[in-house]
């Protein structure tokens, strides 16, 4: 980059500091959802992963409309608001591939899992035996009653 880039304009020397703090909150917004849609997809399984990625996805949607108002506000922040804007874009592709790769690996797995439900069989998972053992429900049956009702 070169220096010329990186410099304010003639006319604005004095930024204001809302506009920084703005800036700066934005960006912790970018960080956020950046760290949450990995730590969703790799760590949460299920419908946990998905609402993890669903609040980085929104993470990054908020971080986008920040900086396109801040844009618009603050000629200042131009360069900055640019550079921030790709950390943002990337986060937001970042969270649309890991909801489409959660969506598929639950798409795979719920027909596995109903079947290991239904028949009681749970080898398919790594499971020996019967995980309702000792509970009085086999599988294949529905319970005896619920246990708050008898």
């Amino acid at each position: 980059m070169s220096e010329n880039q990186n410099k304010l304009p003639e006319g604005d020397k004095k930024l204001d500091p809302d506009a920084i703090k703005a800036l700066q909150s934005t960006q912790l917004i970018i960080i956020a959802g950046a760290f949450t849609c990995p730590i969703s997809l790799f760590l949460l399984d299920g419908r946990f992963g998905i609402f993890g990625i669903l609040a980085a996805l929104s993470f990054a949607i908020l971080a986008l409309y920040r900086l396109k108002k801040l844009e618009r506000e603050n000629a200042a922040l131009i360069p900055a608001v640019k550079r921030m804007r790709v950390s943002a874009y990337i986060c937001l592709a970042g969270c649309i591939v890991a909801l489409i790769l959660q969506i598929l690996l639950l798409i795979a797995v719920y027909p596995v899992l109903m079947e290991a439900i239904e028949s009681g069989d749970f080898s398919a998972f790594g499971l020996e035996g019967n995980p309702f053992e000792g509970t009085g429900i086999t599988g294949g049956e529905k319970p005896p009653g619920s246990l708050t009702w008898g």
